[in-house]
């Protein structure tokens, strides 16, 4: 072979292994792109996405979820963020189940949310909770007590201040059976919540020797509990149960006097505790029961609250009846939860470095953040294998008009 071949054959070999060279560090260089930043994350700021209703019944959900979040979150950025990086919040609005599935596929596919925040209540975790386990995008439960976004356990899912639907069961059975009736009426939703809380309910009532003399159900929504009334005025149980909304119960409390239905005690569960149940319910609700979840909601006095009122009033203006709700504290408190863990990961942001720093977290809490922070909620505490942060509870009731804390 020629000298000239020789050396147009090595010239030939030389540039094809540059071009492989070059090649391979592209691909390497791309990859390392890749692991270094996550969808959501750059070097000034983290998207975090969330969704809930914001029209319909349950819309005061998502509502005070999406207003509570972005109040911590601008309290949060206003004090330097997280690791020097700022939270951006994208909420999207979601009624129905389909609405929930859809906010949270384009969230994650659309807007690329580094991890994302349950603000839907129970109906909409129900809904989403297939699409998220397999996304694997951390994800945070703030509302939700179903246990179908707690079944089959995903490491990628957490729980905030709502604890499963049947350790909810456990504190308001216990709660039913402090003056001891023989025999009770349930009235319930139909919708997840309350039907959730009704299969925990149901077997430990059995325990305890509580008949269920009546169960009754309405749809989301109902403002004419006559027909369920009449049924528990025929039962005559010991006590009357309510599963369902503030809304729901203050209106069937209110009724049931009107139907001849009286010197009954109601226990409520936590979605009925709000501010606007003795104003809608009124003299009837005088000594209205339940299991509550936070530890100063209805203690207007204390520190936490003051400050959170101011707060909520300076960003939002002067309130409507009801709000700020106990939604907005888990909205609030629950983001701080979140700051924290991220903050946590560390610097070098992805998301298995989010769950992996969040499944170790003990006690947290906004203070935990700084002091311009408000310790609205109980402090949480996470592990490998339990996802519920939150399991402490109190005993609440109405007194003079306003709920207050026994217990």
């Amino acid at each position: 072979m020629s000298t000239v071949l020789n050396a147009g054959v090595g010239f030939l070999i030389s540039r094809a292994a540059g071009v492989l060279v070059a090649l391979a560090a592209m691909a390497f260089g791309a990859i390392g792109m890749a692991a270094a930043a996550d969808p959501g994350v750059t070097d000034a700021e983290v998207v975090i996405g969330a969704f809930g209703p914001l029209t319909g019944p349950s819309a005061w959900i998502g509502l005070s979820a999406r207003d509570g979040m972005q109040l911590a979150v601008n309290e949060i950025n206003g004090n330097g963020g997280v690791n020097g990086r700022k939270i951006r919040l994208i909420f999207e609005g979601a009624t129905t189940p389909a609405d929930s599935i859809a906010a949270a596929k384009k969230l994650v596919e659309q807007d690329k949310a580094f991890a994302l925040v349950i603000g839907a209540g129970s109906t909409g975790a129900a809904a989403a909770a297939d699409y998220l386990r397999e996304a694997g995008v951390p994800t945070y439960n703030i509302v939700g007590a179903t246990p179908k976004i707690r079944e089959p356990f995903a490491r990628n899912i957490f729980h905030g201040v709502y604890p499963d639907a049947r350790k909810l069961a456990d504190f308001f059975a216990e709660e039913i059976a402090r003056e001891e009736p023989k025999s009770v009426a349930i009235l319930t939703g139909s919708y997840e919540l309350p039907q959730a809380v009704l299969a925990g309910l149901q077997p430990r009532l059995a325990e305890k020797g509580i008949e269920v003399s009546t169960l009754q159900t309405f749809d989301n929504g109902t403002r004419d509990f006559t027909a369920q009334l009449l049924a528990v005025l025929q039962a005559d149980p010991d006590a009357i149960v309510f599963l369902g909304n503030a809304a729901e119960a203050g209106l069937a409390i209110k009724q049931a006097p009107e139907l001849g239905l009286t010197g009954k005690p109601w226990v409520v569960d936590v979605a009925a505790i709000t501010r606007a149940l003795p104003q809608v319910a009124g003299a009837a609700s005088e000594g209205v029961r339940g299991v509550w979840l936070f530890p100063h909601f209805h203690d207007e006095q204390a520190q936490p609250m003051v400050d959170f009122d101011r707060k909520w009033r300076e960003a939002y203006g002067e309130p409507a009846a009801g709000r700020p709700s106990y939604i907005d504290l888990v909205g609030y408190g629950d983001m701080y939860v979140m700051a924290l863990a991220i903050r946590e990961a560390g610097k070098d942001l992805t998301r298995d470095g989010l769950i992996a720093a969040w499944e170790k977290a003990k006690e947290l809490k906004p203070s935990n953040m700084g002091p311009f922070a408000s310790d609205v909620i109980f402090p949480e505490s996470f592990s490998a294998e339990q996802r519920d942060g939150n399991t402490a509870h109190s005993t609440v009731e109405i007194k003079d008009g306003r709920w207050q804390v026994l217990r």
